[in-house]
């Protein structure tokens, strides 16, 4: 018997704000008091989190104080750095700048920045996923043969990141490799036939929330350890606190009923093979 807490993992959706975003707030009093490399360097050894996935906002005012992408891909350029290998991260969008600019300030996230992939948050940038302005930086993003994770947390069937739109915009890009994260929520269901992984950050306590133990492991088996992605979104959850993350999520996780093999899948092989590591 294995314990998801011991074994080895990569956190694949996890948020850290650069340190001179902490230093312009430091009475913040909310999740992202927490969202600091040292406390998340701790956690890591903590639970043999052997590296993770630094995702942003697609609102640059969360990740620089110059509010402005050049300065967030820098930023996270630099926490890549000091991490000695242990922090990837994923270039942003900022959606006032042109369709134009974003697919330029994306090569540059690449070939300046050694970035490893794009992140699509469309609650914050206010696009609807499906949208023309994504599908032209998602042409950008398969000529540079980036992965791209796709916030899915709906609540409405309208909602900008519906999974039905979600499915509409992957249809299009059979070349690209789609991180779909959340699971789609509660519209979970409608990613079952779709071509793209699915990352378990933020969904999973509210899963056992509202449907139990027993449907989250149906719903998690549906989907196969070959599609699912271990991930936390720490510090971020709508039902606990930053503290309580990864103890509930190793809890839930050894309920799971996952065989030693398949939860090496989830937790390391499956986005070990996304970023090529």
């Amino acid at each position: 018997m294995f314990d998801w807490a011991e074994i080895e993992k990569i956190d694949a959706h996890m948020h850290i704000l650069p340190d001179e975003v902490q230093r312009a707030n430091p009475d913040a009093d909310n999740e992202f008091q927490y969202a600091e490399a040292g406390l998340f360097s701790v956690l890591m050894r903590q639970f043999n989190i052997k590296s993770a996935v630094i995702m942003p906002f697609n609102d640059p005012r969360l990740m620089s104080m110059e509010f402005n992408i050049e300065a967030v891909h820098s930023n996270l350029f630099d926490l890549k750095q000091k991490s000695a290998g242990k922090f990837f991260a994923f270039a942003d969008v900022d959606p006032d700048n042109s369709v134009e600019e974003s697919c330029r300030f994306l090569i540059d996230a690449v070939e300046k920045y050694h970035l490893d992939g794009l992140k699509l948050h469309p609650q914050n940038s206010g696009l609807h996923i499906d949208s023309l302005y994504n599908s032209e930086l998602l042409k950008t993003a398969e000529v540079l043969k980036l992965p791209v994770a796709i916030h899915s947390y709906p609540n409405t069937a309208d909602s900008p990141d519906a999974v039905r739109k979600v499915v509409n915009l992957i249809d299009k890009f059979p070349q690209v490799t789609f991180i779909v994260s959340h699971m789609g929520a509660f519209q979970w269901g409608e990613l079952l036939d779709c071509p793209a992984y699915v990352d378990i950050s933020a969904i999973l306590p509210d899963y056992v929330r509202k449907c139990g133990i027993e449907e989250c492991r149906r719903m998690l088996h549906s989907f196969g350890a070959d599609r699912l992605i271990f991930a936390s979104d720490f510090p971020c959850n709508r039902v606990l606190s930053p503290k309580d993350i990864f103890t509930n999520y190793f809890e839930i996780l050894n309920f799971m009923d996952f065989s030693e093999n398949e939860a090496h899948q989830i937790a390391v092989a499956n986005i070990s093979s996304i970023l090529k590591i």
